[in-house]
């Protein structure tokens, strides 16, 4: 089922700009009813580096001649490393813009969470992904 997944699915790579900042991937199903999403990025806040991954589900969809845009809620898990390790689950909320023509994809995330090592603690992340789009070969 998981290589099924992945051969049906388009691949976006980039940027996520933001809190934190870095390199951000999104492997989407052939429908873009749901995405696996991961980045490895450096918060100016925390001054920490963060491992972030989660799935999403897209709830809410427009489709236009050149354009979708779709809303979606995820589930998630964050790694923090500085000093020490935190580690904790966050839900991702946020909508992505999917060009037709272009192979763009344009994101908007805020992700609260919620860091339980090594102690409790409320973490907020947000940012803008901007990501070049392979999409899946016709098969």
């Amino acid at each position: 089922m998981i290589s099924t997944f992945i051969l049906l699915s388009d691949l976006g790579l980039g940027l996520m700009l933001g809190d934190p900042s870095g390199i951000s991937g999104k492997l989407w199903d052939n429908h873009k009813s749901q995405a696996i999403e991961a980045g490895i990025s450096w918060s100016i806040i925390d001054d920490s580096l963060f491992i972030i991954g989660g799935w999403n589900k897209t709830l809410w969809k427009t489709s236009q001649s050149g354009f979708s845009l779709n809303l979606y809620p995820g589930i998630g898990a964050f790694l923090g490393i500085r000093n020490h390790f935190s580690i904790g689950p966050n839900i991702p909320l946020g909508a992505d813009f999917i060009l037709r023509n272009i192979p763009i994809n344009i994101s908007l995330e805020v992700s609260p969470g919620l860091s339980v090592i090594p102690k409790t603690s409320f973490k907020l992340f947000g940012f803008l992904g901007i990501r070049y789009v392979f999409e899946s070969p016709d098969l």
